[in-house]
């Protein structure tokens, strides 16, 4: 597995994944199930009818389909998994969940090594300010189109509907807060101190 590099988030056992996986991961299971309930209406259709050669080639198509879907659906299963999963090589063992508040946006992480899971339910702050990089604010622009932030009830904040993994606090910080932030400072362990306190 290869690692987060150079700030940029990564689905949890996705190498190189972007957000919207899980979309087009959707998309895909519903063309397969749709295109296999309709041969199977014009398999049935087609038994009526007595045309018993198109018949038996729809159902082979069918039959085809469902085991293509099965995959997909396995697939499916597999990465959204994986998106749950500690980093491989990450010192699972020493995992630690951390917080971070920032104006409002409050997100949950667990802690290994210096690579952060931040967890699904976090909220981050939904406008870009200045400060901000570019590659981050560009992770956040596909994350709002591909349905990875979305709309709260709460005035400028968006919600996490997964997790996403970042490289180093400061990468994760930055995407929660919108600006450039000093992670190490801002995430904090259950006893209430600064991840880098004392490093």
């Amino acid at each position: 597995m290869n690692p987060a590099a150079g700030g940029r988030a990564v689905a949890a056992d996705t190498p190189g994944a972007e957000p919207g996986v899980g979309d087009a991961f959707e998309r895909l299971l519903s063309a397969l199930r749709s295109a296999l309930a309709d041969r199977h209406a014009r398999a049935a259709e087609a038994w009526r009818d007595g045309r018993s050669e198109e018949a038996r080639r729809l159902s082979e198509r069918a039959w085809w389909l469902s085991g293509i879907l099965r995959e997909a659906e396995h697939l499916a299963r597999k990465w959204r998994d994986g998106t749950r999963r500690p980093p491989e090589g990450s010192g699972a063992d020493d995992a630690t969940t951390v917080t971070m508040i920032d104006k409002g946006a409050r997100a949950v992480g667990i802690l290994f090594g210096r690579r952060i899971v931040v967890r699904a339910g976090s909220t981050v702050r939904a406008q870009d300010k200045g400060s901000l990089d570019e590659r981050t604010r560009r992770l956040r622009e596909r994350c709002r189109r591909g349905g990875i932030l979305l709309p709260t009830d709460r005035p400028g904040l968006l919600r996490l509907p997964r997790d996403l993994t970042f490289d180093s606090p400061s990468a994760a910080a930055r995407f929660v807060g919108g600006c450039s932030l000093n992670g190490p400072k801002l995430w904090r362990r259950p006893d209430g101190q600064p991840i880098g306190h004392g490093s």
